[in-house]
């Protein structure tokens, strides 16, 4: 028979080796998995797109990131002097193996959404919590841009971005 102190050796190892790596390991694949946009994006992943003669402006108040989700604060100010009753906001999002995923935020009405020289903050969230795209793996989150496609004004008329 063998050394019982080298059992004793051998259990010791693994409840204090073995066991809180197991744990460590199985608590990283889980968020990974959940890839919750917890962390500041990197510097350039998320570019507004802003024309000079847009009656809107658009900027970042805060971006969140995860590998493969998004969740970007916006504020869109009414630059104009004239009131705002609609807008659309698109976003494309470009990944390692998939590119050109598009989404967009719109409100349009009657209803003044935004006087002269008033802002209002928007978010825009988007991407794939899981990593995949129709099962097929999307790949780290490359680029986001953001931009202003259409404003409506109380006047009945409308600026498009050329």
């Amino acid at each position: 028979m063998q050394n019982p102190k080298t059992y004793l050796f051998l259990l010791l190892l693994f409840f204090i080796v073995i066991i809180p790596n197991l744990g460590c390991n199985i608590f990283k694949v889980t968020s990974e998995s959940n890839d919750l946009a917890n962390a500041d994006c990197e510097e350039g992943l998320v570019i507004v797109e802003q024309p000079t003669n847009s009656p809107v402006q658009l900027s970042i108040r805060e971006a969140k990131c995860g590998v493969f989700y998004s969740n970007v604060k916006l504020v869109l100010k009414n630059v104009s002097d004239k009131p705002v009753t609609g807008y659309e906001i698109p976003s494309i999002q470009d990944y390692e193996n998939k590119k050109g995923v598009k989404s967009a935020q719109s409100s349009t009405g009657e209803d003044v959404i935004l006087k002269p020289g008033e802002t209002k903050e928007i978010v825009e969230a988007g991407g794939f919590t899981d990593g995949t795209s129709y099962g097929k793996p999307v790949g780290k989150l490359k680029r986001i841009v953001i931009k202003v496609s259409f404003v409506d004004f109380a006047d009945g008329t409308r600026w498009i971005q050329d």
